[in-house]
C-alpha cells in the first residue's frame, strides 16, 4: 500500500513538474511581443494582422448599403493601419472561406488573443461594436461581444 502512494505521490509531482514548464514555454512564447501596440504595421505578428482582417471581414458581410459609409471608413483605416495589401488581402480570403466556420472563428480567436495590448483591443472592439450596430442586426453585436468577451477584453 505504502509503495503504491509512493507511485501516485511520484507520478503527481511527474505531472506538477511537466505542466510547470509548459506554463513557462507559454510564457516565452508571448514575451517578444509587445506589450503597447504603436504601429500595427510593425507590432502585429501576420497571423495577427490576418484574424483581425478575418474579423472585419466577417463584420463586413452583415454591413447594410444604407449604412455602408461610416463602418465601410472605419473598416477601411484598420486595414490600411495593418499594411497589407489587397492582394494579400484576397489570397487570405480565398483561404478562409473554404475552412470550416467554426476552425476559422477559432484560429482567429486564438490569435487575437496572442495580442498583449489590451488598449489596443478595446479600440479596436469598439469599432467593431459600432460597425456590427449599424448592421442592424442585433444577432451580429452579440456575436460581436461573445468574440471579444472569449479574448478577454
Amino acid at each position: 500500500m505504502e509503495v503504491v502512494l509512493i507511485i501516485l505521490a511520484g507520478l503527481c509531482l511527474y505531472g506538477c513538474i511537466k505542466l510547470h514548464k509548459s506554463a513557462d514555454e507559454a510564457d516565452a512564447k508571448f514575451a517578444n511581443r509587445p506589450s503597447v501596440i504603436v504601429n500595427p504595421q510593425n507590432d502585429l505578428s501576420t497571423n495577427q494582422k490576418y484574424a483581425i482582417i478575418g474579423l472585419l471581414s466577417f463584420l463586413e458581410g452583415a454591413v447594410r448599403p444604407v449604412n455602408l459609409r461610416d463602418e465601410l471608413l472605419i473598416i477601411a483605416e484598420i486595414r490600411d493601419s495593418l499594411g497589407l495589401s489587397m492582394s494579400e488581402i484576397e489570397k487570405y480570403m480565398k483561404v478562409a472561406v473554404r475552412q470550416n466556420p467554426d476552425l476559422f472563428i477559432s484560429r482567429m480567436i486564438n490569435s487575437l488573443k496572442e495580442i498583449r495590448d489590451k488598449n489596443y483591443l478595446r479600440e479596436l472592439k469598439t469599432k467593431c461594436i459600432y460597425i456590427a450596430e449599424g448592421t442592424l442586426n442585433s444577432e451580429m453585436e452579440e456575436v460581436t461581444i461573445a468574440i471579444f468577451t472569449e479574448i478577454g477584453v
